[in-house]
């Protein structure tokens, strides 16, 4: 077996090893709102792939439900580089995840690309405040005819969530409370 194969065995194990801590997490996090007595009996995800063997860039993970044209959800975004004309905060090669918490009157598109495009650059003048790392609460507001976005979140590093009760202090709680306070009716 050559240097390269051993390398891209390796590679590939990590990689696996990676996808599937986040999906876990992806999964603990969706959970940890439920049990926060949010409602959110659908799931759904969402990356870009084009056809041919590629790592993808991002990755959504999204809980929701409908309710008379009114989407409720929760999605944790991961971001590992930036797409085209999206934005990516933290350092090159540090991935970050975002916890997104809120509601859509009458989307218009599929709820887990729409995720995504809030972090496309022409989205950047909805965010108040601006977007930071490191857990500080933001808002996205997205009103025009016929369709409304209000949504709370927070961006950390990948390695910043340990464990539930990290999860529980540093983003539900926040986001439940940053809800709330934004009168977003979960």
């Amino acid at each position: 077996m050559s240097d390269m194969t051993a390398g891209a065995g390796e590679a590939y194990a990590a990689c696996k090893t990676l996808f599937e801590d986040l999906n876990h997490l992806a999964d603990d996090y969706r959970q940890a709102i439920r049990d926060t007595g949010v409602n959110l009996p659908k799931k759904e995800e969402y990356s870009y792939s084009p056809n041919e063997l590629v790592m993808k860039r991002d990755h959504v993970w999204m809980s929701y439900r409908f309710d008379d044209n009114v989407l409720t959800f929760a999605a944790a975004y991961v971001i590992f580089e930036p797409a085209t004309n999206h934005v990516k905060l933290g350092p090159a090669g540090r991935p970050e995840i975002w916890f997104l918490l809120g509601r859509a009157i009458r989307p218009r598109n599929n709820p887990a690309v729409a995720v995504r495009d809030m972090f496309m650059t022409a989205e950047l003048p909805h965010f108040r405040p601006k977007l930071r790392m490191g857990g500080d609460i933001a808002y996205y507001d997205y009103d025009v005819p016929g369709e409304r976005w209000s949504v709370v979140l927070l961006g950390l590093e990948i390695g910043d969530i340990d464990s539930s009760g990290t999860l529980h202090q540093r983003v539900i709680a926040p986001l439940r409370a940053a809800a709330s306070e934004r009168a977003i009716q979960l």
